[in-house]
């Protein structure tokens, strides 16, 4: 008795309509349908949509540099009859005021990114939260930047460098924003992308609870 039995009642399984050869997992890959794997991942369709998000979302770290420096505290200082300059240390409490102005602001907007995105693109393909990502890291590091580009304290920019009896003061506050916890600029993209997966996964079980319920199921085995 041979496998698969040779009688004139057994006909092949059925293709798709459409459907090609199985070439490997490469840019020619077709799956039932007849569409390539490059096509079904919208990979080529988004690039656009993509790019624009990334590009938007690395100039919103404009913007969020001059909120930045708009509200961030500075560190206190105090000047004598004489010119001399000292910090009242035991009470400032701003020498990390830049931190946390700094924290707030790139959370907040890698929220606003993540929700943002997702409610114009979802159900698009994975480019769209990779543009997310690396505009959202570029834009952390484009609000550090433009921050840390403003002037705080005129006096101390024109001094530092040139006074050498400022050098121990100037090492402390320069007359401009200084984030000492550099790892805070990728704080915008992990905020936003939480945001999106969360909604992502959310969707995603939403859809599978609707496919559940609507579902015959399968008939009962005999």
């Amino acid at each position: 008795m041979t496998w698969p039995p040779q009688s004139s009642e057994y006909e092949p399984w059925p293709q798709p309509q459409g459907a090609q050869p199985w070439q490997g997992w490469g840019e020619g890959a077709y799956t039932p349908g007849g569409q390539s794997l490059v096509e079904r991942l919208d990979v080529r369709k988004d690039f656009i949509a993509a790019l624009v998000i990334a590009v938007a979302i690395a100039l919103a770290g404009v913007a969020a540099g001059f909120a930045w420096h708009a509200t961030s505290a500075r560190p206190r200082f105090v000047v004598s009859k004489t010119g001399a300059i000292t910090f009242p240390a035991n009470d400032d409490k701003n020498y990390f005021g830049a931190e946390s102005a700094f924290l707030a602001i790139a959370a907040m907007s890698g929220v606003i990114a993540g929700g943002v995105v997702w409610g114009a693109t979802r159900g698009r393909g994975p480019s769209i939260p990779a543009a997310l990502a690396l505009g959202s890291i570029a834009a952390g590091l484009i609000m550090r930047k433009v921050g840390e580009a403003q002037v705080t304290d005129q006096g101390l920019a024109r001094s530092c460098g040139v006074d050498k009896g400022l050098a121990g003061i100037c090492r402390i506050y320069d007359g401009h924003l200084e984030l000492r916890v550099a790892g805070l600029t990728l704080l915008w993209a992990i905020t936003a992308l939480a945001l999106y997966s969360t909604l992502y996964a959310l969707s995603t079980r939403e859809r599978r609870h609707s496919t559940d319920v609507d579902s015959p199921g399968w008939p009962p085995v005999p």
